[in-house]
This record gives C-alpha cells, sequence and structure tokens, in this order.
C-alpha cells in the first residue's frame, strides 16, 4: 500500500495549537452524534485528538485497494482510503478502511483520525484495566 500524505509537512511555529474549545466546536459541528448526546461525543473526540497529540499518535491514509463498496455504488468518491493509527512507535493501534471524500481536506479525516485515537485509548484503558486485575 502507498502512503498518502494529506497536509503539508512543514510545521508553522506561528499556529497555535487548537485549544480543547476548538477542538470541541469541531467535532460538534462535524462529527456524527447520538441524539441528545452531540457535546458528550464532541469533547471525547477533542481529548482523543489532544491525547494522541501528546503521545506522538499519528494517522496514516493509504490507498485502499479495495474497490469501493459504499453508497452510491454509482458515484464512487474521489479518494478512498485506509485510516491507520500509528503510535510513537509506528506500531498500528487502530484502523479503518474504506474511508470514501472528494477531497483531501475533508473535516471527516479529522473526524475519523479522533474516533481512531479514542478506540485506541479505550482499549489501552482496558488493558490495563486487565493487567491490574490479574496481578491482583
Amino acid at each position: 500500500m502507498r502512503s498518502v500524505e494529506l497536509h503539508e509537512t512543514g510545521k508553522d511555529e506561528t499556529r497555535m495549537e487548537p485549544t480543547l474549545a476548538e477542538r470541541f466546536r469541531f467535532f460538534h459541528e462535524h462529527a456524527g452524534y447520538v441524539v441528545g448526546r452531540r457535546a458528550v461525543c464532541a469533547i471525547a473526540l477533542a481529548r482523543a485528538e489532544l491525547q494522541a497529540e501528546a503521545r506522538g499518535w499519528r494517522v496514516t491514509w493509504e490507498d485502499e485497494i479495495e474497490p469501493w463498496d459504499g453508497e452510491p455504488a454509482d458515484d464512487p468518491p474521489v479518494y478512498i482510503f485506509c485510516a491507520v493509527l500509528r503510535d510513537e512507535f509506528e506500531r498500528p493501534r487502530a484502523s479503518l478502511g474504506m474511508v470514501g471524500v472528494n477531497s483531501r481536506r475533508d473535516p471527516y479525516l479529522r473526524v475519523v483520525a479522533a474516533e481512531l485515537a479514542d478506540e485506541a485509548l479505550i482499549e489501552e484503558c482496558e488493558r490495563e484495566r486487565l493487567d491490574y486485575e490479574r496481578s491482583g
């Protein structure tokens, strides 16, 4: 699989990192949600994104090798990726295939990245809990 670079790699020193509140607003606007739980979902994704960045985790976007099988079948997205969340040692922590978008700047890509981070953080907590119970 070929890895795809979605954003410029140069770091802009004048750009401030988004605060938790700014992240929350982004996810509140762009992420899907459960009716009545929109704020809860948005803050969870904002925290997960912040934690992933603090840990040095990143998402690699690889060209999907399978043909598009989503809707609409007759009008596939321009880009179809497999997203892989990698930890600071480049180990895969979570992944999602068939991520279809029509722009490499689609906000959905950031949502997917945060959802993968949230999933990996939950799995890490569960693994630590089980280790603690076994050692007990």
